[in-house]
């Protein structure tokens, strides 16, 4: 009736299974039939379990894989094909950006924690439930191996990858000249990538990103354009257009990003963003002066100008539209995604215009 133990520890496979039946027979109202039981799977051996789940007059089977332990990087796993099977995976926890890929494959999850998607079309079956965010039993990690991508310099690390041809590079030493960034921290960042199967498998050679939008919302779940640089935000008695003209026209470095920048990059390709620019989102070098030049007044609440500062613009070099300085693409991407909502969709579609046009 159950076939081979794929996974050992604590917990083991089939008692993993077991809580996950017994989690759902808790879906159901009271009065309805929820029935959960296995069946064999000795004739499909893709799955450590087949369970047939009854609820009222429908009843689907659920093709089971079990991941004993947490479930942090993207699962190496098919997509789901039209078989029949609704395939599950469950495991003691799985990480916020492995529950977007399931998803994204259309693989349906449980966790111990109660991290729930059971999704079906025939018959219609949507269940979402959420968990815990963080692993309440972290494995134990080497002080020396990076644990987020949520760093200053990690981000440079993800924008150079993300902005080279293709997302590939020739070597760790090739991104470390030309991004001039150290190259321990290139390799952390790369090592982390590599543990989360963002990598295509190369045999040794060049560093090649497996997919250039999913690396960066991976990026985006550690990453934040206000908390990475302690951005502040300001008020301005001459309104943030004719700041932004005074900073333009200072020398001062600076690089706008943000929904701004988005609208001027996706103006570029014929595009409009899906959403008007409400603040002004700058990096700059010297964020004393900036204030000075653009008579800015400390407001953590009605801001429209967010200020964050940065040392990169001089590795990063901006680019210049329109008489103003922008910071490259990639960048724009990841603020944006990393503040969620609709200015999350925004930074999706700036990404998809970059893998379009620069393949």
């Amino acid at each position: 009736m159950f076939h081979i133990m794929r996974n050992s520890s604590q917990y083991g496979t089939l008692d993993l299974v077991d809580r996950f039946m017994q989690a759902l027979r808790t879906l159901v109202p009271l009065g309805v039939l929820n029935r959960v039981r296995y069946e064999d799977s000795a004739q499909d051996r893709r799955w450590d379990a087949v369970v047939q789940w009854d609820v009222g007059t429908s009843s689907v089977t659920l093709g089971i894989e079990a991941k004993v332990g947490s479930v942090r990087a993207r699962p190496p796993l098919p997509r789901a094909a039209g078989s029949g099977v609704i395939p599950v995976l469950v495991s003691t926890f799985i990480s916020k950006p492995a529950r977007r890929d399931l998803e994204d494959l259309g693989w349906s999850y449980w966790d111990t924690t109660g991290n729930t998607l059971i999704q079906a079309e025939s018959p219609f079956i949507a269940v979402r439930l959420e968990g815990e965010e963080k692993d309440p039993n972290p494995e134990p990690q080497s002080p020396t191996r990076l644990k987020s991508l949520k760093g200053r310099t990690a981000s440079e690390v993800i924008v150079s990858l993300l902005r080279s041809p293709g997302g590939r590079v020739a070597s760790l030493r090739d991104l470390a000249r030309g991004s001039g960034l150290p190259l321990g921290t290139i390799s952390r960042v790369v090592s982390l990538l590599r543990d989360e199967n963002l990598l295509e498998p190369t045999g040794g050679g060049p560093i090649v990103l497996s997919d250039r939008l999913q690396v960066a919302r991976r990026w985006a779940d550690d990453y934040s354009f206000v908390k990475t640089f302690r951005a502040q935000r300001y008020y301005s008695l001459s309104g943030p257009d004719l700041a932004l003209a005074r900073i333009a026209e200072s020398g001062l470095s600076y690089a706008v990003t943000g929904v701004r920048a988005a609208q001027d990059r996706l103006g570029q390709s014929g595009l409009t963003a899906g959403l008007p620019s409400s603040e002004t989102w700058l990096y700059v070098s010297d964020r004393e002066a900036i204030e000075r030049i653009a008579d800015l007044a400390v407001d953590s609440r009605e801001g429209q100008i967010v200020v964050a500062e940065c040392d990169f613009l001089s590795r990063e070099l901006p680019r210049s539209s329109g008489g103003l300085k922008y910071v490259t693409p990639w960048r724009i991407v990841g603020d944006l995604l990393s503040a969620g909502g609709r200015l999350a969709s925004v930074g999706g579609q700036v990404a998809t215009d970059l893998v379009r046009s620069q393949p």
